[in-house]
């Protein structure tokens, strides 16, 4: 008997991330409506608050605050269990930057992006944390900012 072709959630708007917990923080590329077109191509999602109903997304590449939004954490979209296209932000998005540098190269005012094609991350004296940071220690620091920013519940 031959077994029915896989349901790769199309049909039902269901797949294996549906009902996923995500937990305090989740890392994707992330689609956002503020500013239009707002792609966040390497960023760590950070739930805040107590009843944790708002979120930020923290671009690595560009070392900024990409999005923030109450409501919904993220999105999984059905095609190919979630695989057909990038996670979008799932609530109302507050804020949003324009994708460019998050804040001047040092000792300079300069925000301009210095990266060929605008692609991959910033030369590592503008800013990284990459190389030897754990992911605790990029959590706990993403986590003080967030707590920076003053977000009440």
């Amino acid at each position: 008997m031959p077994l029915p072709p896989p349901d790769d959630g199309v049909q039902t708007g269901k797949t294996r991330w549906s009902d996923m917990d995500f937990g305090p923080f989740f890392t994707s590329t992330l689609g956002a409506t503020l500013p239009p077109g707002n792609i966040t191509h390497k960023g760590i999602s950070i739930r805040l608050g107590k009843e944790k109903n708002a979120a930020v997304c923290f671009d690595t590449d560009l070392l900024r605050v990409s999005v923030g939004w109450t409501g919904d954490f993220v999105k999984i979209h059905p095609g190919r269990e979630g695989l057909a296209e990038h996670p979008d932000v799932a609530g109302t998005p507050v804020f949003g930057t324009l994708a460019g540098p998050g804040w001047a190269k040092p000792g300079t005012e300069d925000f301009t992006d210095p990266r060929k094609d605008k692609l991959g991350p910033l030369p590592r004296d503008w800013g990284s944390i990459a190389g030897s940071t754990s992911a605790m220690t990029v959590s706990f620091w993403l986590t003080a900012l967030a707590r920076q920013m003053c977000w009440k519940s």
